[in-house]
């Protein structure tokens, strides 16, 4: 009977704790960011030198984001970036592979609208002949 009554108790324990734990993650999925919201952030950071290339941007930081599932902390990155430079950095948090397939896609969308920025490349992003490595945004 003893050995019935922990057994109980044991049980008890783990249901509660499990419900405990389901409340957590729950809790951590609610404050959890969207690749959607990540990528309404990223573009906002490109303030108003992004201008028209924004709105192809978009799409392509919410395509990488959910498609390459990024860590928490890159979408945190991109979400609190203010600038091309900090989107820089947050590109770099990237692992190879997801990094490579976001520039990939900036830079087509970049030569497409010839440079995205009035004819000229935006700051950070090099046009023929420059040294720079990556676009900006």
């Amino acid at each position: 009977m003893k050995t019935l009554t922990i057994c109980a108790m044991a049980l008890a324990m783990a249901a509660c704790g499990g419900k405990k734990d389901d409340a957590k993650k729950e809790e951590a999925k609610d404050d959890a960011l969207t690749c959607a919201q990540v990528a309404d952030k990223a573009v906002a950071a490109l303030g108003d030198r992004g201008g028209p290339v924004k709105d192809k941007l978009r799409p392509i930081y919410e395509e990488r984001c959910t498609q390459d599932k990024w860590p928490a902390d890159v979408m945190a990155c991109f979400a609190t970036a203010s600038g091309f430079e900090a989107l820089q950095g947050c590109r770099q948090r990237l692992v190879f592979e997801p990094r490579e397939k976001l520039i990939q896609q900036i830079r087509g969308v970049m030569g497409a609208m010839g440079g995205g920025m009035g004819g000229r490349p935006p700051m950070g992003h090099g046009g023929a002949g420059s040294d720079a490595k990556a676009p900006a945004p």
